[in-house]
């Protein structure tokens, strides 16, 4: 078995070069030339063969220089090597783009990754690639070039930030170029639990959005203070599964045979969850991840191999009230009715309340799934037949367009996922339903719908004894045992389902118990006044504004109808837009009349106006002392003595020096 260290994989005699957390003392001193092979591990979970990892010089101002060292990772277990590196200066962009493992959804992620960090090679030759090293390099990048503060000094205080950011204590916790979660250790566990909080139950993308909103963040005061980034992480703390994300990353490491402990979690996600300052507001529609069968609907979710491991999948939505979505899969294999080969099929038993379902079109290989009702939904027994693949489209809110799509791919499944919901499609299924390819009627007695390759079935369920309680379940009448059948809920509502509560009531159609649809507390949100736990209610903002919401913004910010939250589509960011507003001392090229005279009295040369919309000196230089006699002074310490008995002082005044 291979064994992961503190670096990365052991790959080639570059390791022997340096060590993690004692790099060889012969690397060359700081701003000296680097000649070494360099290696590491590139790690969200690890990243997987054919990644790219690339090493890019970069100057004192750390602009890359276009000198640049690249190869390509033959190894699924996050391992590189990049050999014959040659740099002028020390400083280096280390950057990998690929595939990697999703501890959290326990597979390979749907799209590539890229992320990077800043490295100083005088002193190491072994460089991990991991998100501490990606959220630090953006505000090392603004210390060194904006603030002139030295790579070193930058180093540590971003990483400290960054750090204090995640409640994590700093001075435990190793440089993130020397961090491996596949080994025990606070620091490892401490990476670990970062990438499992910014994964959270976000797709590909919308990691890379969050990363990028955070590092735009902390780039000027090293502090998150956009409230969005903040509640963004308090949901990956509170809505992951970390004992599972844990099991996940350690079977990955098991099945490509490295010798791994990956570091337990729950005390830092926790830390993290009750000390942060944020609060977790809430997503809008969501598709939650599943864990004991995968939600076919989880954006995060490409590739459907049928192992045994699940006989079906989930197809579940978490919505808001108010909201809605429409599901539209279009197959890319065309099927025989009778005869079908590459195609899905669901259950009845939930489709009554939670979607609203089309017939398949065997012509165009299209079906479209509508939710009822907000909060969460669900469809029971879906699954595939054969192998496929499809696309699926995402209509969120009414939106006539789609508002996301994801093909996805199925391969080697069984026939309706196993022998207990197995139904031969070209025969009817039993007591007289029809259903199979169709969109299944129900049979005698009541009522039962497939989908594409859905089953239908007869008053009550034929599968159970005539003397089951359960067989009953579907015949309009309240049974012993039932609390409602079909839609007869004997006089219950959902006042006296939940008390106080108003909606509409259901019966499940499996089980013949009542069940919540919309049962809900009454709304307050569009009532104008802003309760408890509402941001704003409609026109009342409580006299908020975009540059209170998100400091540095201007704009007109709104309340999001239906969930009372405040929505700040439409502040942009003052800085750079080339107008001096509020709290900026410049904006672009526009420097409102500073010239080094105004920032320091006495200099002359040129300003430039700071990525942060402050005026930061270029070239000033005292005026005393350039060689030039300037107005108001009596002479220039620059040139020289003025005559025998006189010489000109520091501040460019006369003074007496003794006369020969």
């Amino acid at each position: 078995m291979r064994k992961a260290n503190g670096c990365g994989l052991v790959l080639g005699m570059a390791w022997a070069l340096g060590a993690c957390g004692n790099p060889a003392a012969s690397g060359p001193a700081s701003g000296a030339p680097v000649k070494a092979d360099v290696s590491g591990s590139a790690q969200k979970g690890p990243f997987s063969n054919g990644s790219q990892v690339s090493i890019s010089e970069l100057d004192v101002h750390l602009v890359q220089t276009g000198r640049t060292f690249s190869t390509t990772m033959s190894d699924d277990g996050g391992g590189y090597s990049v050999r014959g590196v040659q740099l002028d200066t020390p400083y280096a962009r280390v950057e990998v783009n690929g595939f990697y493992f999703d501890e959290v959804r326990g597979q390979l992620s749907a799209s590539p990754l890229s992320i990077f960090s800043y490295v100083d090679l005088s002193d190491r030759t072994t460089s991990n690639i991991n998100l501490l090293g990606h959220l630090e390099a953006t505000r090392l990048e603004h210390l060194v070039a904006e603030e002139g503060v030295s790579f070193s000094a930058a180093k540590i205080q971003a990483h400290r930030e960054v750090l204090e950011m995640f409640q994590l204590d700093p001075r435990i916790i190793g440089s993130a170029e020397d961090l491996d979660i596949s080994q025990p250790g606070a620091g490892n566990a401490a990476l670990f639990a970062i990438s499992v909080m910014l994964q959270g139950t976000r797709t590909v993308a919308e990691l890379s959005e969050l990363l990028s909103n955070i590092q735009s963040d902390l780039s000027r005061d090293g502090t998150l203070d956009d409230a969005a980034n903040g509640s963004a992480l308090m949901a990956g703390a509170t809505t992951v599964d970390l004992a599972r994300a844990r099991e996940n990353l350690a079977g990955r490491f098991e099945d490509l045979g490295v010798d791994a402990t990956v570091p337990d979690i729950a005390g830092d996600v926790s830390r993290f969850a009750d000390a942060a300052p944020y609060v977790y507001t809430g997503g809008g529609i969501s598709y939650p991840i599943g864990f004991e069968r995968p939600n076919l609907l989880d954006p995060g979710m490409a590739r459907f191999a049928f192992d045994g491991k699940y006989q079906s999948l989930g197809f579940a939505y978490d919505l808001p009230e108010g909201s809605q979505v429409k599901i539209r899969i279009t197959n890319h294999t065309s099927n025989e009715p009778m005869q079908p080969t590459s195609i899905w099929y669901f259950g009845a038993n939930s489709v009554s309340l939670d979607w609203a379902i089309t017939n398949y079109d065997w012509a165009t290989g299209v079906q479209e799934f509508t939710s009822r009702h907000a909060g969460h939904g669900d469809l029971d027994l879906f699954g595939f037949m054969g192998s496929g693949s499809a696309t699926l489209e995402y209509f969120e809110s009414d939106s006539p367009e789609p508002t996301r799509t994801k093909e996805i791919a199925w391969s080697d499944w069984q026939s309706f996922g196993g022998p207990d919901v197995s139904v031969d499609p070209r025969q009817p299924p039993p007591d007289g339903g029809t259903g199979g390819n169709t969109s299944g009627s129900g049979g005698a007695g009541g009522t039962g719908s497939g989908g594409a390759a859905g089953y239908g079935g007869a008053g009550g369920d034929p599968h159970l004894p005539p003397d089951d309680p359960r067989a009953l379940c579907g015949n309009g009448v309240i049974d012993q045992g039932e609390e409602c059948d079909g839609g007869n809920l004997n006089g219950a509502t959902c006042d006296t389902y939940m008390p106080g509560t108003v909606g509409e009531l259901g019966c499940d159609p499996s089980v013949c118990h009542l069940r919540s649809i919309t049962c809900d507390m009454p709304r307050l949100c569009g009532n104008g006044v802003i309760d408890e736990g509402e941001d704003c209610d409609g026109a009342n903002l409580d006299g908020m504004t975009c540059a209170d919401y998100r400091p540095g913004f201007i704009g007109e910010l709104s309340c999001e109808p239906n969930v009372c939250r405040f929505n700040d589509l439409t502040c942009e960011r003052a800085c750079g837009n080339g107008v001096i507003d509020a709290g900026e001392e410049c904006d672009g090229s526009n420097l409102n009349g500073a010239t080094c005279e105004t920032l320091e009295p006495n200099t002359s040369g040129e300003v430039r106006c700071s990525p942060s919309c402050t005026v930061m000196p270029l070239t000033c230089q005292p005026l005393c002392g350039n060689g030039v006699l300037d107005q108001g002074e009596a002479c220039d310490f620059g040139m020289g003595p003025v005559d025998a008995c006189t010489d000109c002082n520091p501040d460019c005044e006369v003074a007496p020096l003794p006369c020969p």
